[in-house]
């Protein structure tokens, strides 16, 4: 709320607000501060989309998380069932870590964006390059704008971004980033 500058604010970034153990009046009270401030997008991923995120505000970016063909096919479904467009701004999946291809579904309707990347740190699972590489093909096929986490050094490429053609070049480098 005291930020009054435009923004975007990933909420529950550490948490999973559709997770069984949120209470209903918890989830409110995000959903009360999210409506509080209208000129923020909100940002919300789940591994867990139900009937709840028909609450969500009209404002917000709504994701999935799947980790493999079996998680994008169930979740997506059920996320599109609850979520119905155009009232929010755009659906998305995020795929990681990836620990399996996924291939989009050409008979459904396709994600507002699509993010990828590998599980990072000790004992982090396999991912194969070609993986994330075809899944970007498919995203690029399909006109959706797509974000390989990889390439962190990049400027972050946000969807809006992507459709207005204003993203990256090769080795443009984001000053926010720089030296880190």
């Amino acid at each position: 709320m005291k930020v009054r500058k435009q923004g975007r604010v990933f909420v529950c970034s550490m948490a999973d607000i559709g997770h069984e153990t949120v209470k209903p009046e918890w989830r409110e009270a995000v959903y009360s501060a999210m409506l509080a401030a209208p000129w923020h997008t909100f940002i919300v991923l789940t591994k867990r989309p139900g009937a709840w995120l028909r609450d969500v505000p009209q404002s917000s970016w709504i994701g999935v998380t799947a980790e493999d063909q079996g998680n994008y096919e169930t979740r997506w479904l059920e996320l599109t069932a609850h979520v119905q467009g155009p009232g929010h701004t755009l659906r998305f999946v995020s795929v990681e870590p990836m620990l399996r291809p996924v291939t989009l579904r050409a008979d459904w309707c396709a994600p507002d964006w699509v993010i990828a990347g590998p599980e990072t740190g000790r004992g982090a699972r396999e991912c194969r390059v070609e993986w994330i590489g075809a899944l970007a093909e498919q995203c690029g096929n399909a006109g959706v704008p797509f974000f390989d986490k990889r390439k962190t050094w990049l400027r972050r490429e946000w969807p809006e971004d992507l459709r207005a053609g204003r993203v990256a070049r090769p080795g443009e480098r984001d000053k926010q980033t720089e030296g880190r």
